[in-house]
C-alpha cells in the first residue's frame, strides 16, 4: 500500500464568540494533507459533519478546518489530540480521505471544512451523513451521497454527475454530459447546460415528495418524459406534452418535447408525488453561462466567502 504524507498544522484558538450550546467550548483545527505525490487514479471523501467544497485544478491537494467542540477547553484540547485527517491509498487505485479518531464516537463532536482541488481525469466520491457539498467548475466525474445535506454543483465541459441525497436540496447548474439526480424528499433544482452538443446530454432526476424543478430557456431543444402517481406538472415554456401509458408502472406518464428535437437533450422525470415545474432561465443567466469561468485562488476564495466559508477566507494557495 502507498504511504501518503500527512502534515498537521494545528492551530488551536477560542470561538467562544460563537458558542454551540450554553457551556460549550469550540476549538478549531487546521489540517493540511500533503496528496502530491499519490497516483490514485480516483478520490474518495467521507465526512459526517460540515461542508466539503470542491474546484477543478491540474494538481490535488487539500485543506481542512475542524471545529471540535466540548463542554470544556480541556476536554476539547483533548479530543483534539486524537482527531486526524487520514489519506488511505489501496491498490486499485483509491484514495480515500477521511477524519479519523481513535474513539469513533469523538468524532459526533466534529464540525468539518474540507477544500479539495481535483484534477478532472481523477473520479471524484463524496459519501457523507450531514455535510453540504459544493462543486464549483468541476469538468470531471462525480457520484455525490448524502443523507440531509445541501448539494451544489457547478459542472463544465462533458462531465458528469450522479448526485444522491436524502432529505436536503440538490442544485445542478452549468455544462454537463450526463446528469442523475435523486432524492427522497429534498427539492431538486436543474439547468439544461448551454451547450452546441446538445444531443450529448442526457439528464434524469427521481423524486419521492420532493419539488423537481427545470430551468430552460425556449432555444433549448427538449425530449422529455415525466412519470407520476400523483404529482403536478406545470412550466413557463411551449412543451409539447402528449399523455401515454406508463413504462414502469406510474398512474400518469407524458411524453413530448421542445423545438426541433433533433439532437436534443433527453430529460427523464419521475416522481411519485413530488410536483414537477419548468420555468424559464433568465436570458442574462444564459449569456453568463457561456462567459469563461476562472478557477484562480482569489476566485476560490470569494466562492468561499459567498458560501459563508469562513475559515477558507484567507487560506489562498501556497
Amino acid at each position: 500500500m502507498r504511504t501518503t504524507t500527512l502534515t498537521l498544522c494545528l492551530c488551536l484558538w477560542s470561538c467562544n464568540s460563537a458558542p454551540r450550546g450554553v457551556d460549550s467550548y469550540v476549538l478549531r483545527e487546521h489540517m493540511a494533507v500533503d496528496l502530491s505525490e499519490s497516483s490514485a487514479r480516483s478520490l474518495e471523501v467521507l465526512l459526517g459533519k460540515g461542508h466539503v467544497l470542491v474546484v477543478s485544478g491540474e494538481r490535488l491537494s487539500c485543506d481542512a478546518y475542524v471545529d471540535i467542540t466540548a463542554n470544556s477547553e480541556a476536554s476539547a484540547k483533548e479530543l483534539a489530540q486524537g482527531m486526524q485527517l487520514t489519506p488511505e491509498e489501496d491498490m486499485s487505485g483509491v484514495l480515500r480521505v477521511s477524519l479519523q479518531h481513535d474513539e469513533v464516537t469523538a468524532l459526533d463532536s466534529a464540525h468539518a471544512f474540507f477544500r479539495f482541488t481535483v484534477p478532472p481525469s481523477m473520479e471524484l466520491s463524496i459519501l457523507s451523513g450531514q455535510a453540504d457539498v459544493t462543486l464549483h467548475n468541476y469538468s470531471g466525474k462525480v457520484r455525490v451521497r448524502t443523507g440531509s445535506g445541501r448539494i451544489r454543483v457547478d459542472m463544465s465541459g462533458d462531465g458528469e454527475a450522479d448526485l444522491v441525497n436524502q432529505s436536503g436540496s440538490t442544485e445542478l447548474t452549468g455544462s454537463y454530459g450526463d446528469a442523475k439526480i435523486h432524492s427522497s424528499d429534498g427539492a431538486i433544482i436543474a439547468e439544461l447546460p448551454q451547450t452546441e452538443n446538445q444531443g450529448m446530454v442526457r439528464l434524469n432526476m427521481t423524486s419521492d415528495s420532493g419539488q423537481i424543478i427545470l430551468r430552460a430557456t425556449e432555444h433549448d431543444n427538449l425530449e422529455m418524459t415525466f412519470e407520476t402517481d400523483r404529482g403536478r406538472m406545470q412550466t413557463d415554456l411551449p412543451l409539447r406534452l402528449t399523455e401515454m401509458p406508463s413504462d414502469n408502472g406510474r398512474q400518469l406518464q407524458f411524453t413530448g418535447g421542445m423545438g426541433n428535437q433533433s439532437g436534443a437533450i433527453e430529460v427523464q422525470v419521475d416522481s411519485e408525488s413530488g410536483d414537477f415545474r419548468v420555468i424559464r432561465r433568465p436570458v442574462q443567466e444564459r449569456a453568463k453561462a457561456g462567459q469563461t469561468r476562472g478557477s484562480s485562488a482569489q476566485q476560490r476564495d470569494q466562492l468561499s466567502l459567498k458560501l459563508g466559508h469562513q475559515p477558507f477566507a484567507g487560506l489562498g494557495t501556497k
